[in-house]
């Protein structure tokens, strides 16, 4: 059985030597290698590799003084912190890594993955947990995400934390791309699509754009509030998806028996209302401002579902479904 990379085999010695290290350091007493290695009886060697490791996979800003001959802290206010958790915790911690993989490909993966390393890393020697049976015993398949460019990804995150506009290059569904100025305000992931929303200074109104159609951030030092009635909640509901209305809808689809069970398990909008019925298919009633994005998820349904109302959407769906038999017309 292959090893898992999680399996950290620290042995309680080592994790008190690295603890043992940091007071010291601390402490200022610029301990030398020699010292620590006589205290514990080990050699000299080995505290150095200690402190290396320190170094290079917990980011301890340790230096070595010449003039005193012995270690201390760049940065006076660092402290090793070593996470204490309950098995059942750690197991959770595991499972959230192994969830990680639904997200291969997308900008925060790889700052993710080394995150969680450095978590176990930090992990005191007590926990006895295996994870190898994790590793073969769960799985979770990866959504198909868009690629977006890793500074895109850097530059619109810094803009949202410090309140920064930014002026975008962005490339619409068609024409050439064009440029605008606007403030960030917050980013959605539906169904592995990243959606910036933010306010446009050239239409001045709220937009969402797709972050994967964003080919250039410039920073500026201009910032901005976010208005005390926006509310992030609200507007996902009343715009599912990017393309929304000033119309609310009230969307009523029948599904029929065959995953009427699959329907009733999951909650598929905040406002939904599901009812059964005789014939065992199930009615899934709710509201929404964006009819394109609800004719497309009914499309996805084929033959189960069925709108019922609006009318206009009834119409949208045959219309779209018209369309694609044309393409096969000649084997029908």
């Amino acid at each position: 059985m292959k090893k898992n990379k999680n399996d950290l085999n620290i042995e309680k010695n080592q994790w008190r030597r690295w603890l043992r290290i940091d007071e010291l350091i601390r402490n200022w007493n610029y301990p030398s290698a020699k010292v620590i290695a006589e205290e514990y009886e080990v050699c000299k060697r080995t505290i150095e590799r200690d402190i290396e490791f320190l170094k290079t996979e917990l980011s301890a800003p340790i230096e070595y003084d010449k003039a005193k001959k012995g270690y201390y802290y760049s940065d006076k206010n660092y402290r090793l912190s070593f996470v204490s958790m309950k098995e059942k915790e750690f197991f959770a911690l595991m499972i959230a890594e192994k969830a990680l993989e639904q997200y291969k490909n997308t900008p925060f993966y790889n700052r993710l993955s080394e995150m969680f390393e450095r978590i176990n890393l930090m992990l005191s020697s007590n926990i006895s947990v295996k994870t190898t049976w994790i590793s073969d015993r769960f799985t979770f398949l990866e959504m198909p995400n868009t690629v977006i460019q890793e500074e895109i990804w850097d530059a619109v995150v810094e803009a949202i934390d410090t309140s920064k506009e930014i002026s975008i290059i962005y490339q619409k569904v068609r024409g050439e791309p064009g440029g605008r100025v606007i403030q960030p305000y917050h980013i959605i992931n539906n169904a592995g699509q990243l959606y910036l929303v933010a306010y446009c200074l050239k239409s001045k109104d709220l937009r969402v754009f797709v972050l994967s159609r964003v080919l250039e951030v410039k920073k500026t030092d201009q910032s901005f509030q976010i208005p005390d009635d926006f509310e992030i909640h609200n507007f996902i509901e009343k715009r599912f998806g990017n393309q929304p209305s000033n119309e609310e809808w009230n969307i009523r689809i029948r599904f029929d028996k065959a995953i009427a069970q699959l329907i009733s398990e999951r909650i598929w909008f905040e406002n939904q209302c599901l009812k059964k019925e005789k014939a065992e298919s199930v009615v899934l009633e709710f509201k929404t401002r964006s009819l394109l994005e609800i004719e497309r998820w009914v499309l996805s349904w084929g033959q189960y579902a069925e709108v019922l109302e609006p009318q206009i959407l009834k119409d949208k769906v045959v219309e779209e479904l018209k369309n694609a038999v044309r393409h096969y017309e000649k084997e029908i």
